[in-house]
């Protein structure tokens, strides 16, 4: 189950981990990866008028596109790749290009825009010493 919270503005991500760590709970910084997200869609729209977006998450360690419900925030499906090709027929066969093929028909994936963030990936530890929940922490420029 993931849940989304935005921070307020004046509060950084490292601000939140150092008090969550010192005075709320055991918080314990698993990664911590700077990363370049592209978002992509058709000139006309196409996959943002069906409820979906598709981003390319690139680090240095991998690339991964991902296409994810507006509504329910759920993944719809995923694949690890270093450039987005152009046309949907382009792609693997499989769940990408199962859902992006009757969507885009005969248009063009475009980059939208592209944002710079830095990852954080926390553990909250309870008493017992046992994970109670995983934080992802996305900090944008």
């Amino acid at each position: 189950m993931s849940l989304y919270f935005e921070f307020p503005a004046n509060l950084s991500a490292d601000q939140f981990i150092a008090h969550t760590a010192i005075k709320q709970a055991n918080a314990q910084l698993v990664s911590q990866h700077y990363s370049i997200k592209t978002y992509y869609d058709s000139f006309d729209w196409r996959l943002y008028s069906n409820g979906i977006t598709c981003e390319l998450n690139r680090s240095k360690s991998a690339s991964y596109l991902t296409l994810t419900n507006l509504k329910t925030g759920l993944v719809i499906a995923s694949t690890e790749l270093d450039e987005v090709p152009k046309f949907s027929k382009q792609f693997a066969l499989g769940a990408v290009r199962s859902t992006l093929e009757p969507i885009l028909e005969m248009r063009a994936l475009l980059p939208v825009c592209t944002l710079n963030y830095e990852s954080y990936h926390l553990n909250i530890i309870n008493k017992d010493e046992k994970i109670v929940v995983r934080l992802l922490i996305e900090e944008h420029e």
